[in-house]
C-alpha cells in the first residue's frame, strides 16, 4: 500500500521561539474558517493588507509544515478501526491493511489504528478476524465514525511571555464539561469519486495549493486532466459538499526523548465522548482524537515527562464527576510506534 511514514523530532519548537500575537491571531484565524481560506478572507478577518498576509504565509509554508487539512471522514464515508492486540505483531500484520497507526505498547502489545471506508468495512473486518484467530492472539476491534484533527489553540494554551505552552489541565476539565452538553454532530454522507479524494490527498501536503499547482501534480501522477475539471471538483465537491472542514495547525514540540506517549480509551456517553475529543483535539499535547456513535473515546497524546500526572488527572477528575464511566491509558514505545499518511485513493 501506498503510505508515508511520519517523523516526529520536535522541530517546531523553533517556530514557538519566533511566536508574536500577531502570527498567534493570524494562525487562529486560518483555523477559525470554514473550508480552505482565501488569502483575501483572511485578510478581511484580520483587517491588514492581503500582501502582508501572503508574506506571512510563504514565510510559513517556506520553513515549516505546520498546516494541515481536517478531512470530514464520516461524510467521505471512512471509518477508523482500532484493533488492540496482547502480542506485538509487527507495524504490518498484513500487507493489505490500511495501517495508519502502529502503535508499540509497554509492557506488550500493540494498538493498530486501521482507515478503510465504508464499502470495504466488511471486507476489513474479515481480513482482521482471519489473520489475528490465525495467530491465536486475544485481540479487541472498535469501529470509530468521527476523527477530530483539531488545531493547536496557541491562543489558549501557548504563553508569550514563558515562551512556553501551558497544558492548562484545570480549564481542560472545565472545557470538557462544557462542551459535553453540546449536541453531537451528525454527518450526511456525500457522493466521491477518484478525483475528490485525490485533490484532499493533495491539499493535505500543503492547504495553500493553487488549484494549477494541484492540477499539476495530478497530472504527474497520472490523472490527465485539466484545470477546469480539478476546479469543478474543488468548489462543487471538495468544499461545496464539505469534505475538508478547515485548515489545521499540526506542531510537532516534543521530540521522543523528552515525553511519554499517552493512549486513553474512555467508555461514556456520546455527549461526552465528543465533548472530549472536541476539546483535547486544540491541545498541543494531543496526537489525535476518535469517537465511536456508542460513546467511545480514544485519545492519543504526547506529553512532556513533568505534566503526566496533570494528564491523568484530568480523566480521573471527569470520572470522580460522573462524566466518564471508565477509562484506561496505554503507554506506548515511542521509539518503536510509527504513524503513516495514508492516501485517502489508496482505500477505494
Amino acid at each position: 500500500m501506498n503510505r508515508r511514514k511520519v517523523i516526529y523530532t520536535g522541530r517546531d519548537r523553533v517556530l514557538l521561539a519566533k511566536m508574536s500575537y500577531h502570527l498567534i491571531e493570524l494562525l487562529e484565524t486560518i483555523q477559525s474558517i470554514d473550508g480552505i481560506p482565501s488569502i483575501t478572507s483572511i485578510a478581511e478577518e484580520l483587517n491588514t493588507h492581503i500582501s502582508t498576509i501572503w508574506r506571512r504565509l510563504k514565510v510559513l509554508r517556506s520553513n515549516y509544515d505546520i498546516f494541515t487539512i481536517d478531512v470530514n471522514y464520516a461524510g467521505i464515508g471512512a471509518r477508523h478501526l482500532s484493533i488492540l492486540t496482547d502480542i506485538d505483531l509487527g507495524p504490518h500484520p498484513q500487507d493489505d491493511w490500511p495501517v495508519e497507526h502502529y502503535i508499540s505498547l509497554l509492557p506488550k502489545g500493540a494498538l493498530y489504528i486501521l482507515l478503510t471506508r465504508d464499502l470495504r468495512l466488511e471486507e476489513t473486518l474479515d481480513s482482521i478476524t482471519r489473520t489475528l484467530e490465525n495467530l491465536g492472539t486475544d485481540y479487541s476491534l472498535r469501529i470509530y465514525t468521527t476523527a477530530y484533527r483539531g488545531g493547536v489553540s496557541l491562543r489558549e494554551y501557548y504563553d508569550l511571555t514563558s515562551r512556553a505552552m501551558n497544558p492548562r489541565w484545570e480549564r481542560v476539565v472545565e472545557a470538557v464539561k462544557v462542551a459535553s452538553r453540546v449536541t453531537p454532530p451528525t454527518y450526511r454522507r456525500v457522493r466521491t469519486d477518484l478525483v475528490d479524494l485525490a485533490i484532499i490527498d493533495v491539499l493535505s501536503r500543503d492547504p495553500f495549493y493553487s488549484l494549477r499547482d494541484v492540477t499539476s501534480t495530478l497530472n504527474q501522477m497520472g490523472f490527465q486532466i485539466t484545470y477546469s475539471r480539478v476546479r469543478r471538483h474543488y468548489i462543487n465537491h471538495v468544499i461545496g459538499r464539505s469534505m475538508i472542514r478547515g485548515v489545521k495547525l499540526r506542531l510537532d514540540l516534543i521530540p521522543p526523548e523528552e515525553g511519554m506517549d499517552l493512549v486513553f480509551e474512555v467508555t461514556t456517553d456520546p455527549y461526552v465522548a465528543h465533548g472530549l475529543a472536541r476539546t483535547l483535539s486544540t491541545h498541543p499535547y494531543t496526537r489525535f482524537t476518535l469517537v465511536s456513535d456508542e460513546g467511545d473515546a480514544l485519545i492519543r497524546m504526547v506529553v512532556p515527562h513533568e505534566h503526566v500526572h496533570g494528564a491523568m488527572e484530568v480523566f480521573d477528575q471527569l470520572q470522580r464527576s460522573g462524566f466518564i464511566a471508565d477509562w484506561q491509558v496505554f503507554f506506548a514505545d515511542r521509539h518503536r510506534s510509527i504513524e503513516y499518511l495514508i492516501p485517502l485513493t489508496s482505500i477505494l
